[in-house]
């Protein structure tokens, strides 16, 4: 059914692919509407869309607000699962065994929420305090992948499992001497030596839990694995390496950049994104990144970034062969940074 957007509804289902002057949609089919999508729209001065007339108005309410439980919901309750992911680490260095039952009541219940509201998942890298990375970052790593492997179209089995998995990669940081994993500035070679070996300890830890797939063991050991052969602990290739182990791989290197450390500073996504996708011939399952590159993309449209030039705008459109240089609304003007003299214009960094 054709619309005019002034009469188009938040939590309606675009029909039809929606085109301005551009090679590709600037919205696809199937897209759920938001209050971003209507700004886009807005922006680009699109007067009419097709919508899906099947999905009725308390249906659609329904679906929406079932997606945005509050404005904090999810980081509060990423916080919480990393403070008992805090508690359990504790009890992993002073040589307790993995409860897995444990684990599946901490991570799981995040999991779910973050498949209901993927669009905030993204920016929880944000709220990852400097001397807490290695207490957040497996929790963020599972969250992510969840979201990968469901719009990979796994099996909601499979997503547990590969949850599990992520959330217990750096299990065998806790055999690890403390004074590594604390330290500020860069680690010593015999350092680095010992804290590569954190995925076998992992899997020494996870190896004889009953209710894990040989699937979900293999990649706690094959997270730091690259299908040229560069990874490591054991440096076996693509054919050898699981298909959990190549999402959470892809995943872990991911989140790991962007992330505060305390001994440098977040990277910027836009410039992590960019470095991976270079590599992503050797290095990376080419599936996963593309469904990474998607996430990304789909998280960061109606985001405020900051430009080289001292400007703050709001990114209304990217293209995917071009992630760095996205159309960019500031203050009443779109701005594109693959034209002319804006080229020039890099983003910087990602507003709060």
């Amino acid at each position: 059914m054709k619309i005019n957007i002034q009469n188009l509804h938040i939590g309606s289902i675009i029909s039809k692919d929606v085109y301005s002057k551009t090679a590709k949609p600037i919205i696809y089919r199937d897209t759920v509407v938001t209050e971003e999508v209507i700004n886009l729209l807005n922006v680009f001065l699109i007067e009419n869309v097709y919508i899906n007339q099947k999905i009725m108005k308390d249906e659609e309410e329904t679906e929406y607000q079932s997606a945005n439980f509050s404005n904090n919901s999810i980081e509060v309750k990423f916080k919480e699962v990393a403070n008992e992911y805090r508690r359990l680490f504790k009890s992993w260095q002073s040589g307790s065994y993995i409860d897995i039952a444990s684990v599946r009541n901490v991570i799981l219940p995040l999991i779910e929420i973050a498949l209901k509201e993927q669009e905030k998942v993204f920016n929880l890298y944000k709220v990852i305090p400097k001397n807490e990375y290695l207490y957040y970052h497996s929790s963020y790593v599972a969250v992510v992948s969840a979201i990968l492997a469901n719009n990979m179209k796994y099996s909601l089995g499979d997503i547990n499992q590969l949850s599990l998995a992520s959330f217990l990669i750096d299990s065998g940081m806790s055999k690890i001497d403390e004074a590594i994993l604390i330290k500020e500035g860069p680690l010593t070679n015999e350092e680095m030596k010992e804290l590569r070996q954190h995925p076998l300890y992992s899997y020494q830890l996870v190896k004889d839990i009953p209710s894990l797939k040989e699937e979900t063991v293999l990649a706690v050991m094959q997270h730091h694995e690259r299908m040229d052969g560069s990874g490591y602990p054991l440096m076996i290739k693509k054919e050898s390496i699981r298909s959990y182990s190549r999402i959470i791989s892809v995943v872990d290197s991911f989140c790991s950049a962007i992330s505060v450390r305390p001994y440098r500073r977040c990277l910027n996504p836009f410039t992590v994104m960019k470095k991976m996708l270079s590599e992503k011939v050797g290095k990376y399952d080419l599936t996963v990144i593309d469904s990474l590159k998607a996430f990304f993309i789909n998280s960061i449209l109606g985001t405020r970034v900051k430009l080289s030039n001292g400007q703050v705008g709001e990114i209304v459109f990217i293209d995917d062969k071009n992630l760095t240089k996205p159309i960019v609304k500031v203050n009443d003007e779109v701005v594109n940074l693959l034209e002319g003299d804006n080229q020039s214009i890099e983003i910087v960094d990602i507003c709060r």
